[in-house]
Protein backbone atom coordinates (compact mmCIF):
# COMPACT_ATOMS: atom_id res chain seq x y z
CA UNK A 1 0.00 0.00 0.00
CA UNK A 2 1.07 3.22 -1.34
CA UNK A 3 1.66 6.10 2.33
CA UNK A 4 0.18 9.70 0.56
CA UNK A 5 1.41 11.13 3.87
CA UNK A 6 5.08 10.30 2.84
CA UNK A 7 4.40 12.84 -0.42
CA UNK A 8 2.53 15.46 1.43
CA UNK A 9 6.16 15.65 3.58
CA UNK A 10 8.12 15.88 0.66
CA UNK A 11 5.79 18.88 -1.07
CA UNK A 12 5.58 20.46 1.95
CA UNK A 13 9.56 20.63 2.23
CA UNK A 14 9.68 21.97 -0.95
CA UNK A 15 7.25 24.32 -0.46
CA UNK A 16 9.12 25.62 2.40
CA UNK A 17 12.59 26.02 0.32
CA UNK A 18 10.65 27.69 -1.97
CA UNK A 19 9.07 30.27 0.28
CA UNK A 20 12.98 30.44 1.87
CA UNK A 21 14.03 31.69 -1.59
CA UNK A 22 11.35 34.37 -2.15
CA UNK A 23 12.50 35.31 1.08
CA UNK A 24 15.88 35.80 0.37
CA UNK A 25 15.54 36.71 -2.96
CA UNK A 26 13.18 39.49 -2.21
CA UNK A 27 15.79 40.96 1.24
CA UNK A 28 18.62 40.64 -0.83
CA UNK A 29 16.73 42.91 -3.71
CA UNK A 30 16.03 45.65 -1.18
CA UNK A 31 18.84 45.57 0.66
CA UNK A 32 20.95 46.03 -2.39
CA UNK A 33 18.02 48.25 -4.54
CA UNK A 34 18.72 46.37 -7.04
CA UNK A 35 15.00 45.67 -9.71
CA UNK A 36 14.81 42.12 -11.14
CA UNK A 37 15.68 41.61 -14.62
CA UNK A 38 13.34 40.67 -17.27
CA UNK A 39 14.81 36.52 -16.74
CA UNK A 40 14.87 37.17 -12.97
CA UNK A 41 11.12 37.61 -12.54
CA UNK A 42 10.68 34.74 -15.17
CA UNK A 43 12.32 32.64 -12.80
CA UNK A 44 10.52 34.00 -9.89
CA UNK A 45 7.07 33.63 -12.13
CA UNK A 46 8.41 29.79 -12.54
CA UNK A 47 9.36 29.06 -8.93
CA UNK A 48 5.94 30.12 -7.71
CA UNK A 49 4.37 27.65 -10.09
CA UNK A 50 6.57 25.54 -8.75
CA UNK A 51 5.05 26.71 -5.40
CA UNK A 52 1.70 26.55 -6.58
CA UNK A 53 2.41 22.67 -7.69
CA UNK A 54 3.89 21.85 -3.98
CA UNK A 55 0.74 22.96 -1.98
CA UNK A 56 -1.42 21.10 -4.65
CA UNK A 57 1.18 18.37 -3.86
CA UNK A 58 0.74 18.75 -0.20
CA UNK A 59 -3.10 19.46 0.44
CA UNK A 60 -3.85 16.76 -2.18
CA UNK A 61 -4.31 12.54 -1.56
CA UNK A 62 -2.94 12.15 -4.82
CA UNK A 63 -3.07 8.53 -5.58
CA UNK A 64 -0.65 6.80 -8.66
CA UNK A 65 -2.24 9.08 -11.91
CA UNK A 66 -2.34 12.54 -10.15
CA UNK A 67 1.38 11.74 -8.89
CA UNK A 68 2.66 11.27 -12.35
CA UNK A 69 0.29 14.23 -13.27
CA UNK A 70 1.73 16.28 -10.77
CA UNK A 71 5.18 14.90 -10.61
CA UNK A 72 5.32 15.42 -14.26
CA UNK A 73 4.36 19.38 -14.24
CA UNK A 74 7.18 19.93 -11.43
CA UNK A 75 9.74 18.19 -13.84
CA UNK A 76 8.55 20.57 -17.03
CA UNK A 77 8.63 23.54 -15.08
CA UNK A 78 12.04 22.36 -13.47
CA UNK A 79 13.45 22.28 -16.99
CA UNK A 80 11.87 25.72 -18.16
CA UNK A 81 13.31 27.54 -15.61
CA UNK A 82 16.63 25.40 -15.13
CA UNK A 83 16.53 26.53 -19.26
CA UNK A 84 16.30 30.46 -18.45
CA UNK A 85 18.81 30.15 -15.26
CA UNK A 86 21.37 29.05 -17.93
CA UNK A 87 20.89 31.19 -20.77
CA UNK A 88 21.10 34.08 -17.22
CA UNK A 89 24.61 32.58 -16.47
CA UNK A 90 25.60 32.39 -20.21
CA UNK A 91 24.40 35.66 -20.06
CA UNK A 92 26.41 36.54 -17.34
CA UNK A 93 29.71 35.04 -18.58
CA UNK A 94 29.18 36.53 -22.23
CA UNK A 95 27.59 39.58 -22.21
CA UNK A 96 26.42 41.26 -25.39
CA UNK A 97 27.92 43.86 -27.98
CA UNK A 98 28.39 47.23 -25.95
CA UNK A 99 26.14 48.75 -28.09
CA UNK A 100 23.21 46.62 -27.32
CA UNK A 101 23.60 47.17 -23.62
CA UNK A 102 21.27 50.15 -22.92
CA UNK A 103 19.49 51.21 -19.62
CA UNK A 104 16.30 48.94 -19.00
CA UNK A 105 13.22 50.18 -18.39
CA UNK A 106 11.01 48.75 -15.55
CA UNK A 107 8.49 45.50 -16.61
CA UNK A 108 6.03 46.92 -15.80
CA UNK A 109 6.68 49.59 -18.91
CA UNK A 110 7.96 46.71 -21.13
CA UNK A 111 4.66 44.86 -20.10
CA UNK A 112 1.87 47.59 -20.74
CA UNK A 113 4.28 48.37 -24.40
CA UNK A 114 5.01 44.94 -25.85
CA UNK A 115 2.99 42.01 -26.66
CA UNK A 116 3.88 38.71 -24.21
CA UNK A 117 5.88 37.77 -27.15
CA UNK A 118 7.98 40.50 -27.78
CA UNK A 119 8.71 40.73 -23.63
CA UNK A 120 9.61 36.79 -23.83
CA UNK A 121 11.95 37.21 -26.76
CA UNK A 122 13.37 40.13 -25.23
CA UNK A 123 13.45 38.48 -21.89
CA UNK A 124 15.73 35.77 -23.56
CA UNK A 125 17.96 37.62 -25.60
CA UNK A 126 18.91 39.67 -22.77
CA UNK A 127 19.72 43.06 -21.74
CA UNK A 128 21.44 45.42 -19.32
CA UNK A 129 19.78 44.18 -16.07
CA UNK A 130 20.88 40.39 -17.17
CA UNK A 131 24.26 41.28 -17.70
CA UNK A 132 24.79 42.74 -14.56
CA UNK A 133 26.46 41.13 -11.67
CA UNK A 134 24.47 43.20 -8.58
CA UNK A 135 22.96 40.51 -6.93
CA UNK A 136 25.36 38.04 -5.27
CA UNK A 137 25.42 35.75 -1.89
CA UNK A 138 28.60 34.29 -1.23
CA UNK A 139 29.81 35.24 -4.78
CA UNK A 140 27.95 33.46 -6.74
CA UNK A 141 25.00 35.18 -8.81
CA UNK A 142 21.32 34.10 -8.02
CA UNK A 143 21.02 32.82 -11.38
CA UNK A 144 23.67 30.29 -10.25
CA UNK A 145 21.64 29.37 -7.11
CA UNK A 146 18.36 29.26 -9.42
CA UNK A 147 19.77 26.87 -11.90
CA UNK A 148 21.13 24.80 -9.09
CA UNK A 149 17.39 25.01 -7.11
CA UNK A 150 15.85 23.67 -10.39
CA UNK A 151 17.69 21.04 -11.15
CA UNK A 152 17.31 19.82 -7.71
CA UNK A 153 13.46 19.77 -7.63
CA UNK A 154 13.43 18.44 -11.11
CA UNK A 155 15.48 15.37 -9.78
CA UNK A 156 13.39 15.13 -6.50
CA UNK A 157 10.45 15.35 -8.86
CA UNK A 158 11.85 12.52 -11.00
CA UNK A 159 12.78 10.16 -7.97
CA UNK A 160 9.34 10.79 -6.31
CA UNK A 161 8.30 9.76 -9.92
CA UNK A 162 10.55 7.14 -10.25
CA UNK A 163 9.33 5.79 -6.88
CA UNK A 164 5.44 5.97 -7.78
CA UNK A 165 5.81 3.95 -11.32
CA UNK A 166 7.58 1.18 -9.53
CA UNK A 167 5.30 0.39 -7.11
CA UNK A 168 2.88 -2.04 -7.62
CA UNK A 169 -0.61 -1.06 -8.10
CA UNK A 170 -3.19 -2.18 -5.00
CA UNK A 171 -5.40 -4.32 -6.26
CA UNK A 172 -8.66 -5.29 -4.85
CA UNK A 173 -8.46 -8.98 -3.63
CA UNK A 174 -11.55 -10.16 -1.50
Amino acid sequence: MVNPYRSRWFYFSELLTIIFLFGIVTLLQYYQHTPPCALCVLQRALFAALGICFIVGTLGKWQRCGQLLLNGMIVLLSILGASLAGRQIWLHSHPPALSVITCDASITYLLQVMSWREFLSDAINGGAGCVRHELQLWHLSLGTYALACFVSFGCLAIWQLLGWLCRPQATNKQ
